[in-house]
Parts: C-alpha cells; sequence; structure tokens
C-alpha cells in the first residue's frame, strides 16, 4: 500500500525507539484512555514496542513520509495467541 508521499512497510529495528517514542506520545494524548502513571508497565511495553516483533505471528508495520519520517505504525498480529492475552481480545463498541 504506497502513494507517493507515504509508504508502509515493515519497520527497520532502527526505527524501533522513534516508533515507540510516537506510540506513547499519541496514547498518552487520548481522551479516556489511561495515563503513564495509571499503566505504567503498558507505556514501558509501547516504549520498547520493537520487542514484540519477536514474538512469532507479529510483525511493526510502519508509514512512513517520502522524507523517511516515521508518521505512524499499527502492531499487526497475524495469530492472536501472540497478543499476550491468552487468545481472547474483547471488543467494546
Amino acid at each position: 500500500m504506497n502513494n507517493p508521499e507515504l509508504i508502509i512497510r515493515n519497520a527497520k529495528p532502527e526505527e524501533f525507539e522513534r516508533i515507540g517514542q510516537l506510540m506513547v506520545k499519541v496514547y498518552s494524548q487520548l481522551d479516556g484512555f489511561p495515563t503513564k502513571t495509571e499503566q505504567p508497565e503498558y507505556y514501558k511495553m509501547l516504549l520498547n514496542v520493537g520487542k514484540l516483533t519477536e514474538k512469532e505471528h507479529t510483525e511493526l508495520l510502519v508509514a512512513v513520509s517520502n522524507k523517511h519520517k516515521v508518521v505512524g505504525a499499527v502492531v499487526y498480529f497475524s495469530d492472536m495467541s501472540s497478543y499476550g492475552s491468552g487468545g481472547t481480545v474483547v471488543f467494546r463498541r
């Protein structure tokens, strides 16, 4: 999935730190989302999001601008047992 201004691909190890910082920044600004103080382990995991790629069935996808700037990322689990919740995910509406 590419356009002239954005490239979506697997993240490179040298981008992991920047991606973690971006995720912490974004998640900590979400209204109603637990704060760093309330969920310190979650934010620690976000900061070190690149470590998740060591798990089977797990990819860290990144959106990069044409100037090579990381502008977004997502963790993709092709098998939810790699998610860490025992394969259970709760969806709320």
